[in-house]
């Protein structure tokens, strides 16, 4: 049943790459991954969901296989209409979301400017309640090198040591996993392209966007998150009007790698 369509959308001049799992006549449901991350962070989860669903799978620009441009907007805005296009482009008039950390974002943009498109959300430890980028400015504005800079703090830091602070079970991080990340970096211009995605950054939704967003929202958190805490997560249960909250136990913050048993399950206890 796991019959793969890839495809490729022009827009606002870069290549977007996606995949999509056709179920006819099944609800869609479309996954938006999270910084640094790429569409096949839900390899786990999309055998499973299959069975239910028709599946769009974004590489996010600049991550995965999508074009890597400095000119591109990284707006949550635009993350959001990019969203609508290839919701267009495959005549789909409705669809739940999976959002995970800035993916989740994203999914809220969604919900609040395209309320009539969206069926349901389902938050994965979404980045909520950040401010625009002001810090990142300041750095840009008086560290000279900034993306030398950015380079230096990963190669120091090391992918494997930020990938196993992301998770609670450091087995989680095998080679397989380190490999896909570190294909975000095999260009030296990522560092650039990172700086303008942060200086992009709006902010995020503000307390009033979120009281206006009706649609059904399933947050799921795990309680070792050491990249978000689990406030956060309290605090966007108590500002959305229709939001069940969800804590997996022993899990850190790369649910969709830690945890893709648990979310499936959630998911499908909710179409039930």
């Amino acid at each position: 049943m796991q019959l793969k369509e890839k495809h490729i959308l022009v827009y606002q001049s870069t290549k977007v790459h996606f995949d999509y799992y056709l179920n006819h006549g099944a609800p869609t449901l479309i996954l938006l991954h999270g910084l640094l991350a790429s569409k096949e962070c839900f390899n786990k989860m999309i055998g499973t969901l299959h069975h239910e669903f028709s599946i769009v799978c974004i590489d996010l620009p600049p991550f995965g296989a999508s074009e890597k441009k400095r000119d591109f907007d990284f707006s949550y805005r635009n993350y959001a209409d990019l969203v609508m296009r290839i919701m267009n482009n495959l005549l789909i008039e409705k669809a739940a979301i999976i959002g995970h950390s800035m993916g989740g974002q994203i999914a809220l943009v969604c919900a609040r400017y395209y309320p009539n498109r969206i069926l349901s959300l389902y938050l994965l430890a979404p980045s909520s309640y950040m401010k625009a980028s002001d810090i990142i400015q300041f750095w840009i504005d008086h560290v000279p090198n900034t993306s030398s800079v950015l380079k230096y703090l990963f190669e120091v830091k090391g992918l494997p040591a930020l990938l196993k602070f992301a998770t609670y079970d450091e087995e989680v991080v095998n080679e397989e996993l380190i490999e896909r990340y570190e294909k975000t970096f095999t260009d030296d211009s990522m560092y650039n392209i990172l700086i303008e995605l942060f200086l992009d950054h709006p902010g995020d939704l503000i307390e009033i966007d979120l009281h206006l967003i009706h649609a059904p929202c399933y947050i799921v958190w795990g309680k070792s998150d050491q990249i978000l805490p689990i406030s956060i997560g309290e605090q966007l249960k108590r500002d959305l009007p229709h939001a069940e909250f969800y804590v997996l136990e022993k899990k850190g913050h790369l649910l969709p790698e830690e945890a893709p048993e648990a979310i499936c399950e959630i998911i499908q206890l909710s179409v039930l």
